[in-house]
């Protein structure tokens, strides 16, 4: 049935993208057919067990000032594209919707294959992302890994893939000691690696081999 493509999120500090009013509605499964029968992009309802009220939603955005009540139960469907190897990745309290790859490519090499598959390279910008970060190259890939942050414009100054500059100072990011050093003047591209149990991320050259996180919009 659809109620078998939804799950229960626990984690407190997400929200979803509202699609429109809510209504009354008897059960949690026809709130989710009703959701299915009217929106194409119907991927998750706030359903109220107190009242009854049923809000269809689309993605899901981080929000650690939601205002969800303990009435107000969040469920959303896997929409992570499978079949291009997405899956959703629950970690430490964060959710997001990533490809890991299982080979090493260049970094442009990395940034195109995320394009391709509608993505764009992982941009951790927040803490708990960084700790995710860390997982997946502890546990998962066990080698450096291309992040979406790059000075290839101007030296120096580290851009987002999605075009913003690092709000903070580089010293907040947890660089290897000594960088970003531009080494042999051809350092643009940043990695993460790891040296024993320490995890840092390294201005690297663009032409390495290194695995890659893609990041899919939740």
């Amino acid at each position: 049935t659809e109620l078998t493509r939804f799950q229960r999120l626990t984690l407190p500090d997400y929200r979803a993208t509202s699609l429109g009013e809510a209504w009354l509605s008897p059960s949690l499964l026809t709130c989710v057919h009703a959701c299915l029968d009217t929106f194409t992009v119907c991927y998750t309802v706030t359903y109220n067990t107190n009242n009854g009220l049923c809000a269809p939603g689309s993605r899901i955005t981080y929000s650690p000032d939601n205002n969800r009540t303990p009435d107000e139960v969040l469920y959303f469907t896997n929409f992570c594209d499978r079949d291009r190897g997405f899956q959703v990745y629950l970690f430490n309290g964060f959710v997001q919707c990533l490809f890991i790859s299982s080979t090493r490519m260049s970094f442009n090499s990395s940034r195109q294959t995320c394009t391709d598959k509608g993505a764009r390279l992982y941009m951790p910008k927040l803490q708990q992302q960084l700790a995710l970060l860390r997982h997946i190259v502890s546990s998962i890939t066990r080698g450096s890994t291309w992040i979406g942050l790059t000075d290839m414009d101007i030296e120096g100054v580290f851009v987002w893939e999605d075009g913003k500059g690092v709000n903070d100072s580089l010293s907040d990011l947890p660089w290897r000691a000594g960088n970003p050093d531009n080494a042999a003047n051809r350092e643009d591209c940043v990695e993460m690696g790891s040296f024993q149990d320490f995890f840092y991320i390294n201005d690297q050259y663009c032409g390495e081999n290194a695995y890659f996180i893609c990041e899919a919009e939740m």
